[in-house]
């Protein structure tokens, strides 16, 4: 007997309303490719000015294909709220339905069960893991439908753009992503249900030592009376900090990378002009800049400057073995 999957137990509490999770996936798909084509009007504007250079007034369709853009970046709002509307309906159907059918359950369990379990961990259960349902069926389904989407129209645009410059730009993504699979897997699928059965146990504990807070008060305990509470406590903070520490050096390299596309874009000779323009029609229009920290320079309309590789290197000594977060927050300490 072939086993039935998660979406098909799910689509039983929704009844007819699964049909309305099935268009919410379609429509925010739909939404993402639709949010992409702004980008593309934009680079027609770009490709207008950047051909009309220097009498910029020979640019033509400037405002026609703005007006596109906005069109369709408004277009792809309301698209993905209907998809929202949709998804949303039919998830609080699902979760009213699975509320009902535990809550009739329950009913029929023994009382030793009751007593076994505790009552803060079965209302935890019922409470906190319908909301996970509604959450999964109303946000994280549709957005899962867009984020495929997204990839397949941005693929699409590459091949408008450039599809060798576009490519090229891609390499930094592609090694990010491998360093993410590592970080995923059978073996992350553990160490989250194990993640999952620790803040279960903690919060179902808590629950317990909250209801015991008049017994606490009458005999003048404390919060190491309730062994379970505290051994839960300890049993999650050391998962948490094993956790953050195993995977701190790998998410490093995944935002480094993940953020660094300009590095394959921008050779180490390559000059990088910006030149400031008129947004308005105020001539006394100023910015202000700054490099490293050091003091702003003020510039006007007009004015320029180039960002390019430096003659000189500079080598860095790390005297103390603090981290860089370490220093971060002692240092916004002081302005707590």
């Amino acid at each position: 007997m072939k086993k039935e999957s998660v979406m098909q137990k799910l689509f039983t509490y929704a009844g007819s309303y699964k049909y309305l999770t099935m268009a919410s996936w379609i429509l925010s798909a739909a939404s993402a490719l639709i949010a992409l084509l702004p980008f593309y009007y934009i680079w027609r504007i770009m490709q207008e000015v950047v051909l009309a250079a220097p009498d910029y007034s020979k640019a033509q369709n400037l405002s026609g294909l703005g007006w596109s853009a906005v069109g369709f970046a408004l277009l792809s709002m309301l698209i993905y709220i209907c998809a929202l509307l949709c998804s949303h309906i039919a998830a609080f159907h699902v979760q009213a339905n699975m509320r009902s059918t535990l809550m009739r359950h329950i009913l029929t369990l023994p009382m030793g069960f009751m007593d076994s379990e505790g009552s803060g961990k079965i209302r935890k259960i019922v409470n906190e893991s319908t909301a996970a349902t509604e959450t999964y069926l109303a946000h994280q389904m549709p957005d899962k439908a867009g984020a495929i989407a997204t990839p397949v129209g941005l693929l699409l645009l590459l091949v408008i753009f450039d599809w060798k410059l576009g490519l090229l730009s891609l390499v930094p993504v592609v090694f990010a992503f491998l360093i993410m699979g590592a970080m995923t897997g059978q073996r992350m699928k553990d160490k989250m249900e194990e993640y999952q059965n620790a803040l279960e146990e903690m919060s179902s504990e808590a629950v317990e030592y909250v209801r015991g807070i008049p017994v606490v008060k009458t005999f003048g305990q404390s919060v190491f009376s309730f062994k379970r509470f505290q051994t839960s406590i300890k049993k999650y903070e050391k998962w948490v900090i094993a956790y953050t520490l195993e995977l701190m050096w790998p998410m490093v390299g995944f935002t480094t990378l993940i953020n660094a596309i300009f590095a394959v874009l921008i050779g180490a000779e390559d000059e990088v002009m910006v030149e400031i323009g008129k947004r308005r029609s105020q001539k006394d229009e100023m910015v202000e800049v700054s490099f490293d920290g050091n003091n702003a320079v003020k510039l006007e309309v007009g004015d320029r400057f180039i960002v390019h590789r430096a003659t000189d290197t500079a080598k860095i000594c790390k005297l103390r073995k603090e981290s860089f977060l370490e220093i971060l927050r002692k240092k916004m300490q002081a302005y707590t």
